[in-house]
């Protein structure tokens, strides 16, 4: 990459964007947990085992959708630069991919976003939290 990236902004958006996907990891990673807990609570109640002791997966859930929001708003900001960009340019095939991944990413930032919403909409509907209530995963 000689002479491409005077600035070092180039090498600064991959530098951001690595820590970000390692965010992604993370997050991933605590819906894991979550999931994990859930299945543990099934077990002990199919089991007739008391749930009580079990750690509650919903903080797991609500870190991992905040975390995921953040990373992917990232990558919608830069999805928005490079179509930016391409506009600029004239490539009209440049901008037609641009436009794609704008959407693509616009798409998986809505989702993530409507996912969370839903999470605390169900942590807020009730008054204590239960292992017996049904969360999404």
């Amino acid at each position: 990459m000689r002479g491409g990236d005077p600035d070092g902004s180039a090498l600064n958006t991959v530098n951001t964007s690595i820590m970000f996907l390692v965010l992604l990891v993370l997050s991933i990673l605590l819906s894991l947990k979550a999931v994990l807990i859930q299945r543990d609570a099934l077990c002990a109640t199919a089991a007739g085992r008391d749930t009580e002791s079990l750690p509650s997966p919903l903080p797991f859930q609500c870190i991992s959708g905040a975390i995921a929001i953040g990373a992917l708003g990232y990558f919608f900001s830069l999805a928005l630069r490079a179509w930016s960009d391409a506009c600029q340019e004239d490539s009209a095939e440049a901008v037609c991919l641009s436009r794609v991944n704008l959407w693509a990413s616009l798409f998986v930032l809505a989702a993530s976003v409507l996912r969370f919403l839903a999470l605390t909409a169900a942590k807020q509907g009730s008054e204590e939290f239960s292992m017996d209530d049904e969360l999404p995963a």
